[in-house]
């Protein structure tokens, strides 16, 4: 079966369309987490900091998205930290999105896709779709055997509307021609339950008013919830319960930064008060 499909079925069973991100953002550390990088330095650091999140996540949610740029900007220590993080989340009956947002050339994306699928295991990947179809093409073989990918499409950035809301010469913006293009080329090589969009959260309203139709049978990440502004309100609740599509609510920085650690004793009370945090997010949107 396709990932799509089975990631679906999976929250479908577990009533919670939530996933638990792993960002391992050192410089923003607070009370608990900034000590605990003292104590046992950054090594040891990223493998408590992923287990904590990622034996909180169990039994919750379906799957975990893992940033890899906090784990390559470490080095060696942080690639291999990245392959033990990704090895954990699975043995956990997790299903893993690698968050690295590759796109490139033919050649080098099918390196990427041995990097991402066969020496990382991932399940799924982001990428960026500008250089053309030949991003997705080259992920094929892992894809045909159901891997899935995640295309970053109308993101939550500040400058996000400098291009993907350009006009073309025929009168749409750029990301409605993009999904129109990428989603005739995923039916032409029969691989639309394998692929996703990235949808930034704050863009939700924008897009159910003009571009829903289009959307029907589509699965969505939507990053953006806390730091980029966006919030669980009513839209967005609307939206992730669509009966027409199918969402994923990553939740990051909302469960590890800003929360209240002054007083932990050990990585086990920090893990609880994570499970607390992602049963809350999970009750607020199922509520």
């Amino acid at each position: 079966m396709s990932f799509f499909p089975r990631l679906h079925e999976f929250n479908t069973q577990l009533n919670s369309v939530v996933c638990v991100g792993i960002d391992p953002h050192l410089r923003l550390l607070e009370d608990f987490l900034k000590q605990e990088l003292v104590v046992h330095g950054e090594r040891k650091f990223l493998q408590l900091f992923s287990s904590a999140h990622i034996r909180a996540a169990a039994g919750l949610v379906s799957s975990v998205k893992i940033q890899s740029s906090f784990f390559e900007s470490l080095g060696t220590f942080g690639l291999s930290a990245l392959k033990d993080s990704i090895a954990m989340a699975k043995s956990f009956g997790l299903f893993v999105i690698l968050d690295a947002k590759r796109g490139d050339i033919a050649s080098t994306m099918a390196a990427y896709g041995e990097s991402s699928f066969d020496q990382l295991e991932a399940d799924c990947l982001t990428i960026t779709p500008y250089m053309g179809t030949d991003v997705i093409a080259a992920l094929l073989p892992w894809i045909k055997k159901g891997k899935g990918i995640y295309i970053v499409w109308h993101t939550s950035n500040a400058n996000d509307q400098d291009l993907q809301n350009g006009l073309l010469w025929d009168g749409r913006k750029v990301y409605e021609a993009l999904f129109e293009h990428i989603t005739a080329y995923a039916k032409k090589e029969n691989i639309e339950p394998c692929i996703g969009w990235v949808l930034g959260a704050t863009r939700i309203e924008t897009i159910r008013t003009h571009f829903l139709p289009k959307l029907k049978g589509s699965s969505f990440l939507l990053p953006g919830v806390g730091a980029q502004g966006a919030s669980i309100d009513d839209d967005m609740r609307t939206f992730l319960h669509d009966a027409g599509i199918h969402a994923l609510l990553p939740v990051s920085r909302g469960l590890s930064f800003g929360i209240e650690n002054k007083n932990l004793k050990n990585w086990d009370e920090y893990e609880g008060l994570i499970r607390i945090r992602l049963r809350n997010v999970i009750k607020m949107i199922n509520k």
